[in-house]
């Protein structure tokens, strides 16, 4: 678990936060707009996603450890070719490799030896992922501060040159992964195919599409932010120290927000805790367009503590509108879409900023989009009351 959780704060951390810290000077040096270098984002979760398809048959096939440890190395690889790339098509080989590296140490990963530890039914399942998967935002906040203040002290491209040496090191905790095969528990793969399908009569159902509508602005957004909030801060004079401050501030917030939400279920329901955490991330995008410089670190404390909450929260939305056989059959479709409106935020963000020189027209977006997750959220949870009414009638 050690193992997992270190290879995913370093690989994820890097891709989600620490890797920002490097755009301004490859902005800069490249002479290119924002729009071009956030297509990189793009391509790398759409990687990432096409590649989490096949995590769970390589890993039966290979074994988990060979998976991480590959990862690791091209992690590696990827931080070496930043370290010598000169235009943005190396830039974009080397973000659609890390994407690659991304799925290695994905949840899917983890589930695969997690579910050869532990049965179903134990509970220490359910707590060794929720601490390999916090690795991502502890990765974040620990990778951002890291390279701001190697940064202070080499040349962009020695600071990539440095992380290059960072998974070589963590090579052999690998060797600590260990997937013990159990006939009572069988492949883990055969048991979880089914999830991969889903339904087109399901998925192009007014309830459906209104789940869409709800969840996938949350995705959209906090890609955005994750994408756009050092740049952000450095547009507004303050110091790269600073920005990578308020990159660790959002995604600790979202840390506490991702434990947070399983406490806040003991005490609300599960539609009054999303409401919650998406109503949250609206004031904070809010605040962003009302008050960009004066309440920008505090609006971004809101924006990760919502998301946060809503990550864990969106999947249960789904268990609750499609209940039964009905979520396998759709669940895999949930998930393209999530990564879509994922890839979709980093770089349409970066589109409408080179279009209007500044960040309040997406920002506005974002508003917009939240509040229209919100509305669909209600009218989502209305229809289903309406329908239990009928039914007991």
């Amino acid at each position: 678990m050690a193992a997992l959780f270190v290879s995913t704060m370093l690989v994820q951390g890097t891709a989600l936060g620490g890797i920002t810290m490097f755009d301004e000077r490859i902005l800069n040096e490249l002479h290119i707009t924002r729009s071009v270098l956030k297509f990189r984002d793009l391509i790398y979760i759409f990687t990432a996603s096409f590649s989490c398809m096949f995590m769970a048959r390589l890993c039966d096939r290979f074994g988990a450890r060979t998976v991480v440890a590959t990862g690791l190395v091209c992690f590696a690889a990827v931080m070496a070719g930043y370290a010598v790339a000169t235009s943005i098509a190396m830039i974009y080989i080397a973000h659609a490799l890390l994407g690659f590296c991304y799925a290695c140490v994905h949840v899917v990963v983890m589930m695969v030896i997690l579910s050869r530890w532990f049965p179903t039914d134990d509970p220490r399942r359910g707590i060794a992922l929720g601490i390999c998967v916090s690795g991502s935002s502890c990765g974040a906040i620990v990778t951002s501060q890291a390279i701001t203040a190697l940064l202070a002290e080499l040349p962009w491209r020695g600071v990539f040159g440095v992380m290059a040496l960072a998974p070589l090191v963590l090579l052999p905790l690998t060797l600590s992964i260990r997937t013990p095969r159990d006939t009572r528990m069988g492949r883990w793969q055969a048991a979880q195919t089914p999830q991969l399908g889903f339904s087109f009569r399901l998925l192009v159902s007014g309830r459906a599409l209104a789940m869409m509508m709800a969840i996938v602005p949350a995705f959209y957004v906090s890609s955005c932010a994750a994408s756009h909030t050092a740049l952000m801060l450095r547009g507004q004079g303050l110091p790269l120290a600073t920005a990578a401050g308020g990159v660790s501030l959002m995604f600790t917030a979202a840390l506490v927000g991702k434990f947070g939400s399983g406490f806040l279920l003991i005490r609300f329901r599960l539609q009054t805790a999303w409401l919650l955490s998406l109503g949250l991330m609206t004031v904070g995008a809010l605040l962003l367009v009302l008050f960009t410089r004066e309440a920008a670190i505090f609006a971004l404390f809101l924006s990760g503590l919502g998301w946060g909450g809503c990550f864990p929260l969106a999947q249960l939305k789904i268990g609750e509108i499609f209940p039964g056989d009905a979520l396998t059959r759709v669940l895999g479709a949930f998930v393209v879409f999530e990564s879509i409106g994922s890839a979709a935020g980093a770089w349409l963000t970066a589109v409408m900023y080179d279009a209007s020189g500044s960040y309040t027209l997406p920002f506005t977006v974002n508003v917009v989009l939240l509040v229209a997750g919100l509305v669909a959220s209600i009218m989502i949870h209305r229809n289903i009351a309406a329908t239990l009414s009928t039914e007991t009638v």
